[in-house]
């Protein structure tokens, strides 16, 4: 299995790209069963697997961890997935409103979770009001509204 080990690093982006070792199994012209082989002898785990197990766990937990792990996968890259799972308490209240989350909700009720970006890079749970404000304008124009809204209007 040596002639595999320089091919590493392609299987890994391959994986970390979505392919399934079906596809790797076809594009390298080997059964699944070889591939298979070959993921255990370079340590490569495939990460529909790991995606699909750690599903699984979640099982035990909340719903709303469900719910960000699904929100995850629609929305962000495959490989970032577990990473975000890992960093992302799920709240059970708005941290921006205090209202409280109800991830059953559908539409565009005020009670609705959204996943959102903070300009830090990392990710958090708001209510959807606070995702429909944020996504509309950026930080500098918000504010500005606030500044207006605020002032004393005594000229």
């Amino acid at each position: 299995m040596n002639d595999w080990q320089g091919n590493k690093e392609l299987i890994k982006d391959m994986v970390m790209s979505g392919y399934s070792q079906q596809n790797i199994a076809e594009y390298y012209g080997v059964t699944q069963q070889r591939i298979h082989k070959v993921f255990k002898y370079l340590g490569i785990r495939p990460l529909n697997k790991n995606l699909s197990d750690y599903r699984a766990t979640l099982k035990n937990r909340p719903y709303r961890y469900t719910w960000l792990f699904d929100t995850l996968q629609k929305n962000c890259d495959r490989a970032q997935v577990l990473d975000i799972m890992e960093s992302v308490e799920p709240p059970t209240k708005c941290p921006v409103l205090g209202v409280k989350l109800d991830y059953h909700a559908k539409g565009q009720a005020d009670n609705k979770p959204a996943l959102v970006m903070r300009e830090d890079g990392e990710y958090a749970i708001v209510s959807y009001p606070v995702k429909k404000i944020a996504d509309s304008a950026d930080y500098h124009t918000l504010l500005k509204v606030i500044v207006f809204l605020t002032l004393d209007k005594e000229k």
